[in-house]
């Protein structure tokens, strides 16, 4: 039975797609950064830098973390993963967003289940946490320790260019993952 951590922004709640939709709201004559035209993992980096305020705006708003959607096939995939597996979300908190951590716990809650919050894991350091396998589109993990777990990469738009040993999406992780 294998630790399986699996990242929450952009892999099991759908951050770009939520992030487009509010900026639209809220700043409707302004143009976006398409999701297939980013190409930082920090989507502050893909808008110039007079935006940066209104950027983070929009991702600290209240309500921005519980609203999110799901990313297509991540909830399946996890409540299957966790049937033969122990599965945990670790994610790191934005500490410069009150909304975040509790938004994050509600959300978990709604799409999950409530016994879900217990698998919850806030760090700002992944290398810190046991497990075998980390499911993150972070490209590189940076920490005080070296990692335990292997790191396979969620494919999104800017880190496919990149090379890893492992990647996978929620329409191949069974495969990736040899399950």
């Amino acid at each position: 039975m294998a630790v399986i951590l699996v990242d929450y922004d952009c892999v099991l709640g759908d951050f770009d797609r939520h992030f487009i939709d509010r900026w639209v709201q809220k700043h409707p004559e302004k143009p976006y950064v398409r999701l297939e035209d980013r190409v930082s993992f920090y989507i502050v980096e893909d808008y110039p830098k007079e935006q940066y305020s209104l950027v983070k705006e929009v991702y600290h708003s209240e309500g921005f973390y519980s609203s999110m959607p799901p990313v297509e096939g991540s909830l399946d995939a996890v409540k299957y993963l966790a049937k033969g597996h122990k599965v945990f979300i670790c994610t790191c908190p934005s500490t410069s967003s009150k909304y975040c951590v509790p938004e994050k716990y509600g959300w978990v809650e709604r799409h999950l289940g409530k016994e879900w919050k217990k698998r919850m894991i806030f760090t700002n350091d992944k290398t810190l946490v046991i497990g075998d396998y980390l499911i993150d589109d972070k490209p590189v993990v940076h920490g005080e320790e070296e990692p335990v777990w292997e790191h396979i990469l969620y494919t999104r738009p800017w880190n496919q260019h990149l090379n890893s040993k492992k990647r996978l999406t929620w329409k191949d992780y069974k495969e990736v993952l040899n399950l």
